[in-house]
């Protein structure tokens, strides 16, 4: 039986920074990048962007085991936020998937 992933799940596009990201060790938002996601298949907290982001929607902030997909490059990579990151947004390209 095919069931839809919708179905199961929330699939929701990385946001889109409409510039560069300006980093600022104050900023009240952390962004997860392509780079933070490590090797053992889970999202590294340690080393995320600090950013401040006035018109942030809800939707948009990532929560415990969520999961993160690299959309391009050589390898199609998928990572789980096992760490709390606090306020954090997913950076477009890469995809979250919450079940």
């Amino acid at each position: 039986m095919k069931v839809k992933i919708k179905k199961l799940a929330i699939v929701q596009m990385g946001y889109s920074f409409r510039s560069r990201l300006e980093t600022t060790t104050g900023g009240d938002v952390a962004v997860i990048q392509m780079k933070d996601l490590a090797n053992d298949n889970t999202v590294d907290c340690n080393n995320l962007a600090k950013i401040e982001l006035d018109s942030l929607k809800e939707h948009h902030l990532t929560q415990h085991n969520d999961l993160i997909f690299r959309s391009r490059g050589h390898t199609l990579t998928a990572a789980i936020l096992l760490s709390d990151p606090g306020r954090a947004v997913v950076a477009a390209p890469l995809l979250r998937i919450r079940v």
